[in-house]
C-alpha cells in the first residue's frame, strides 16, 4: 500500500508536492489512460517519463516511474491528475485509510491455513481465484456438500478438497459483502462433509480447521444478526454428537467462546461446555474455554476456584494472575510446586519464576534460575557471571563448587570443558591440574595448556606425550594417517615446549608408525 487518492497530499513531503503541482501547472501529464486497475501516463519533465499507477478502491497499491524506483514528483503529479479525473475530493490522511480490506485479511489467513507447505507470498488470493466464478446464491447445505464431495482429487486416504477450496474462496468474497449467512453455510457444509470421512489426513485437517476459522470470524462480527449467531451456536452445540466435533472440537469451541459476545450467549456457552459428555471434561480446549467464559462474565472468584481445581493445567495462568496482583509469594509457591512436579512445561515455569523473582528482588530465587539456565543452555557463561554478580567474594568462594557438583559426573567433553572453564575463571590452577590428571583428555589439555603452563606444565605435557604415542599405535595403514597426524600436531604446537616435545618424540613416533615416510613429512612441516 502506497497511499490513497483522497489523502496522499497529507502523506508526502511538501517539496515533493510543490514539484508535482508545478508539473500539473505546466500541463506535463499526457496520454493518461487506464486498463483495468492500472493507469498509465507520460510525464514531460527534463525528458519524457513513463508512469504507471495501480488503483484499487481509492487505494494506490503500486506505482512505477521510469526515472527511479522511489515515489517521485512524476508519480505524485499523476496522482493529482487522477484526483481530478475521477472526481475524488481531497481529505486529511487517517491511518485506517491504508488498512487492508477485512476480506483480504481473512483471505490471507485462510490461504495460509490451507497451503501450509507453500512459501510466503505465493498463496495470497489463491482460494479467491478458485472461487471467483462460483455463485453462492443457493446455499442449500445438501448441494454445497455435493460440491465438496464430488470435486476431490488425489489419493482416497489423502484427498485434496478442490470443491471445498472453491467454496471457501467464494465465502471470502461474500464475507467482504457482509453476507455472513453464506459464509456460515459454506463452513458448515465443509465441516460436515469432512466429518463423514473414515479417516482424516493432513489436507482434510487443514481444510476443516480453515472452515472452523471462517465460522469463528463471522460469529465474532459486531454486525452479525442475533438470529445467525444463535444458528451458529446451536449448530456447534449439536455437533458434539458426530465426528465433526471429535475432529474439530477445539476450533469449534473457540469459535463460540473466543469473543466478548453478549452475556446471554456467554452464559449459554458456559452451560454447553458444562453439559458435554464426560469424555470431554478433561479436554484442554473445553477447560480453557470454561475458565475464559467465567472470567469474561466478571465471575473472577468462580474462575479462580475453577483453575485451582486443576492447577497443573492452569499453573501458568495462575502464576500470571498472582504476578499481576503483586502476590509474589503465591506466584513463587505455584512455580516451585510446578518445578517439583512431573509437569512438562518447566521452561515456561522457570521463565515466570525469573520474572517474579526480578520484580520481588528475590536473590535466592534468581540464583536458582541462573544455575538452571546455565545447565540447561549447555553451560552458557552469561548465566554463570550473572549469578556470580549476586555474591560477594567470600560468599562466592563457598558457592561456586556447588556449580561443579550440579554439572555432575564429567562423562562428556562438554561437561569436562565446563568444569575446566569454572576452575580457570576462579583461577584454581591446583584444582584444574588435579582434574586434568584424573581425566587426561587431549581436548581438555588443549583448552587448558596456556593457563597451566606457568604452574603445572608437566601435567599437560604428560597428557600430550601419552596421547601422541597412543594415537600412533592405533593409526591405520592408509594414506590419511599423515594428514590426521599433521592436523593434531597443528593443534598441539601452540607453545615452544609442545614443539620441543614433538621433536623429542619424533624418533619414537617414526618407530611406531609403519608408513614412516608420510609420517615423517607430516612431522617435519609444522615444526
Amino acid at each position: 500500500m502506497i497511499a490513497t487518492l483522497s489523502s496522499f497530499a497529507s502523506q508526502f513531503e511538501p517539496a515533493l508536492l510543490e514539484k508535482a503541482k508545478s508539473l500539473i501547472d505546466n500541463n506535463a501529464i499526457q496520454l493518461l489512460s487506464n486498463k483495468e486497475l492500472n493507469w498509465d501516463a507520460v510525464v514531460m519533465d527534463k525528458k519524457n517519463y513513463k508512469v504507471t499507477v495501480r488503483v484499487e478502491k481509492n487505494k494506490v497499491t503500486d506505482v512505477f516511474c521510469s526515472c527511479s524506483p522511489a515515489v517521485c514528483p512524476h508519480i505524485t503529479a499523476v496522482l493529482y491528475a487522477l484526483q481530478v479525473k475521477l472526481d475524488i475530493k481531497p481529505e486529511e490522511f487517517k491511518p485506517e485509510f491504508l488498512a487492508p480490506e477485512p476480506a483480504k485479511v481473512l483471505g490471507n489467513k485462510i490461504n495460509n491455513m490451507i497451503w501450509t507447505s507453500r512459501a510466503e507470498n505465493t498463496k495470497d488470493g489463491e482460494l479467491e481465484k478458485l472461487g471467483a466464478h462460483l455463485s453462492l446464491k443457493d446455499t442449500n447445505i445438501t448441494k454445497l456438500r455435493v460440491i465438496v464431495r464430488k470435486d476431490r482429487t488425489g489419493r482416497p486416504m489423502n484427498p485434496i478438497f478442490v470443491g471445498a477450496h472453491k467454496l471457501m474462496g467464494a465465502a471470502i468474497r461474500e464475507y467482504g459483502k457482509a453476507n455472513y449467512e453464506a459464509v456460515f453455510d459454506v463452513a458448515r457444509a465443509v465441516l460436515e462433509e469432512i466429518g463423514e470421512l473414515k479417516a482424516i489426513a493432513n489436507s482434510a485437517m487443514e481444510t476443516g480447521e480453515a472452515a472452523a476459522a471462517l465460522m469463528e470470524e463471522i460469529y465474532n462480527q459486531p454486525d452479525i444478526s442475533p438470529e445467525l449467531r444463535n444458528r451458529i451456536f446451536t449448530w456447534v452445540t449439536n455437533s458434539w454428537k458426530d465426528k465433526t466435533y471429535q475432529y474439530f472440537h477445539e476450533f469449534l469451541i473457540r469459535a463460540v467462546t473466543s469473543c466478548a459476545t453478549e452475556t446471554p450467549f456467554s452464559v449459554k456457552a458456559t452451560k454447553l461446555l458444562q453439559q458435554l459428555p464426560k469424555s470431554y471434561n478433561t479436554d484442554d480446549a473445553v477447560a480453557e474455554a470454561l475458565q475464559r467464559l467465567l472470567k469474561r462474565q466478571g465471575n473472577n472468584k468462580a474462575s479462580r476456584e475453577f483453575m485451582y481445581k486443576d492447577v497443573p493445567r492452569f499453573r501458568i495462568k495462575l502464576i500470571e494472575e498472582a504476578f499481576d496482583n503483586k502476590d509474589f509469594a503465591e506466584a513463587k509457591k505455584l512455580a516451585y510446586d510446578g518445578l517439583a512436579s512431573e509437569e512438562t512445561n518447566k521452561e515456561d515455569i522457570w521463565e515466570w519464576l525469573h520474572k517474579v523473582a526480578t520484580a520481588d528482588n528475590d536473590v535466592p530465587a534468581l540464583r536458582r534460575y541462573y544455575q538452571y539456565s546455565y545447565l540447561n543452555s549447555k553451560f552458557d557463561e552469561t548465566f554463570y557471571e550473572k549469578c556470580r554478580a549476586t555474591y560477594d567474594e567470600e560468599e562466592w568462594t563457598r558457592a561456586y563448587p556447588k556449580w561443579i557438583e550440579a554439572i555432575g559426573e564429567p562423562g562428556t567433553d562438554e561437561k569436562k570443558l565446563a568444569i575446566a572453564d569454572i576452575y580457570m575463571r576462579e583461577e584454581e590452577a591446583d584444582s584444574l591440574a588435579m582434574f586434568l590428571e584424573k581425566f587426561p583428555d587431549y581436548l581438555l589439555a588443549l583448552e587448558t595448556q596456556v593457563f597451566l603452563e606457568k604452574t603445572h606444565p608437566l601435567v599437560v605435557r604428560k597428557v600430550f606425550h601419552n596421547f601422541f604415542l597412543a594415537y600412533t599405535k592405533q593409526a591405520q595403514h592408509n594414506g590419511e594417517v599423515g594428514q590426521r597426524i599433521r592436523s593434531l600436531l597443528g593443534y598441539a604446537c601452540k607453545t615452544p615446549w609442545s614443539k620441543k616435545m614433538i621433536k623429542e618424540l619424533r624418533s619414537k613416533l617414526l618407530e611406531l608408525h609403519p608408513t614412516w615416510k608420510s609420517f615423517k613429512a607430516a612431522l617435519s612441516k609444522p615444526l
